[in-house]
């Protein structure tokens, strides 16, 4: 994978943790070193010239992994970084990671950009303190690396982590906004940026925030090395993507992958690309291309993604690279702008509205014996957040552990396979972001239908509204409905679609539902997606860290039982035990 390692290590040790990296034969390396100090970073070379960038001077050597738009001398900046890290790094805006040494000094430093979207990681448990893009490199300096099963119910519970855990107890993951120093004494990180939390109303803001957006697609085109694609859903954020982008560049390529069940975001997503003039791809596979990316997909994301969130991947590792186009991607675009914590929730207890986020339980396949508080990381989010609003806590919270545990995480695949730009990583759009009005965000309905929470937060709607370019007259794929209709009837058609009693036609036998997202449906008609769950799941039952009668029973239950569904905790799980056999993890 394209990325970084080093730390307070030597030439031997910096190129046994590069040997643990995935690597493509186009990759090519940079290196810098002082101090006792190393770093390796992997990139795409020519493939992407402005994804990366090395300096090597007399007082201070850097590496940037990424791109700062806007950034003509890295030299200089690497000096700028050196001297006055917090102010230099401010102001920087872009999707990065940045490491650099000073000649003088027995440290290195590593930097990740303002919303962690090139994930990191460390380790100061072991005798030389290290980093890494990925959690393999770290788990093999340990003596006796072993699961963090704490971390593991989290992940099995709310599909992400709060805090810095990862799956291997000992590595845990650097925070956005980060500045970590690795020296002789250890691992010591401080925070460079905060942002400027302002929830109050602001009548220009959808336009305001449009605006914004399409300037930081100006300036990352600008980084682009040749053609461009993006994944178009059908949906409303990405036809927010569509229609900006399409004002920077006419022509991009647009991908659209079958995983609604009645497949209604690839008439809409058609319908987008031909308003916009840009080509659209349906792209599907078969459950053999699936199974055979799902190491490669656990390895990648350092087991973080469960693979029900590997759809794309299929295409990432057997199309992107021949494409030679530059994804445009912005993950996490509508829960940044109020689609996942409701306003209500802001005006309560910081840690009511974060516990309401578990999805699930992880007693159903955990072993009895393990005992962990699933809990605790959050509060201890929140007691470091002391001095902050609640409203602000909540916002902080899920800016620093949500959107990069459960979004970016897959970004590491994704960007593995070819040239990647993010498009909500600029400056003036998070400051936007941190103005989000309280009226933006997903809400109830109004009594006597309090019950019901709308299906849409209002700022994804006025944003879709806002493009018009014509893409705002398009129905969009959750609802069925354009986003120029009032959002009470959006949350009524989607409920009404969502709810009607169709059982009958979701039968597994039935042709147009067995597509990738419908697991059940494979494991039944699939053998060889059938086998590869059954044998991770044998596997898993074997650990001190399931329980094998639990197991048993929710895999007799998926298989016999046509009204109920485990397949979020049968993908965990074997997730898990995926990477626990790739590290050799003790549990």
């Amino acid at each position: 994978m394209v990325g970084l390692v080093g730390g307070t290590v030597d030439d031997a040790r910096l190129s046994e943790m590069r040997s643990y990296i995935h690597s493509e034969s186009w990759y090519e390396s940079d290196a810098i070193a002082g101090g006792g100090c190393a770093a390796v970073m992997l990139h795409h070379g020519d493939r992407d010239p402005r994804g990366a960038s090395v300096h090597e001077g007399p007082e201070a050597s850097g590496l940037l992994f990424g791109t700062i738009p806007g950034l003509d001398d890295f030299g200089e900046f690497v000096r700028s970084v050196a001297d006055a890290p917090e102010e230099a790094l401010a102001g920087a805006e872009g999707s990065f990671l940045l490491v650099w040494t000073s000649r003088h000094r027995d440290e290195i430093f590593l930097a990740t950009d303002k919303l962690s979207s090139r994930i990191a990681f460390y380790t100061d448990v072991a005798d030389e303190p290290a980093f890494a893009s990925n959690v393999a490199p770290l788990a093999r300096l340990l003596d006796s690396p072993s699961v963090n099963a704490e971390a593991a119910a989290q992940l099995i519970s709310r599909d992400f982590i709060f805090g810095d855990g990862t799956l291997v107890k000992g590595v845990r993951r650097i925070s956005p906004a980060t500045v970590a120093r690795f020296g002789s004494d250890g691992v010591e990180t401080t925070r460079y940026w905060t942002p400027p939390y302002d929830d109050s109303p602001k009548e220009t803001y959808a336009a305001d925030a449009v605006a914004a957006y399409e300037r930081y697609l100006t300036r990352i085109d600008d980084t682009i090395p040749g053609e461009a694609g993006i994944y178009l859903t059908g949906g409303l954020d990405s036809r927010v993507l569509a229609g900006l982008l399409s004002r920077v560049r006419p022509q991009f390529s647009t991908y659209t992958f079958d995983y609604n069940p009645t497949r209604t975001n690839l008439k809409p997503a058609s319908r987008l690309a031909s308003a916009i003039g840009v080509p659209n791809e349906a792209v599907d596979f078969s459950a053999a291309e699936f199974v055979e990316i799902i190491e490669t997909g656990v390895s990648l994301t350092s087991g973080l993604v469960h693979w029900r969130n590997y759809f794309t991947f299929p295409f990432v590792f057997n199309r992107l690279p021949e494409t030679g186009e530059t994804l445009v991607l912005n993950l996490a675009q509508g829960e940044l702008f109020g689609d996942f914590v409701r306003r209500e929730e802001l005006d309560g207890r910081a840690a009511a509205a974060l516990l309401g986020k578990q999805k699930r339980s992880p007693s159903p396949v955990l072993a009895d014996n393990v005992d962990v508080d699933i809990d605790a990381p959050l509060y201890a989010e929140i007691e470091r957040r002391q001095g902050m609003r609640e409203s602000e806590i909540v916002r902080d919270v899920l800016l620093f552990d949500f959107y990069p545990n459960y979004h970016y995480s897959k970004l590491a695949a994704i960007r593995s396979q070819g040239p990647t730009r993010f498009a909500l990583a600029g400056n003036e759009l998070l400051t936007h972001v941190a103005h989000l009005p309280a009226d933006g965000r997903k809400q109830r309905a109004r009594p006597p239908f309090d019950a019901i929470e709308h299906v849409n937060a209002p700022m994804k709607l006025r944003l879709a509204r806002e493009v018009d370019d014509g893409v705002e007259r398009i129905r969009s794929a959750n609802t069925q409905l354009p986003p120029t209709y009032p959002q009470w009837l959006h949350t009524l058609t989607y409920k009404l679609w969502t709810n009607i009693p169709i059982a009958s036609l979701r039968k597994p036998h039935l042709g147009f539902l067995r597509k990738p997202h419908n697991f059940r449906s494979w494991y039944e008609h699939e053998p060889v997606f059938r086998n590869f769950v059954d044998a991770k799941l044998a596997s898993a039952a074997d650990r001190d860290l399931f329980s094998a009668t639990k197991l048993d029973r929710i895999l007799d239950e998926q298989r016999n039982n046509p009204f109920r569904s485990h397949v979020e905790y049968i993908s965990w799980v074997t997730t898990i035990e995926t990477l626990i056999q790739q590290l050799n993890l003790d549990t």
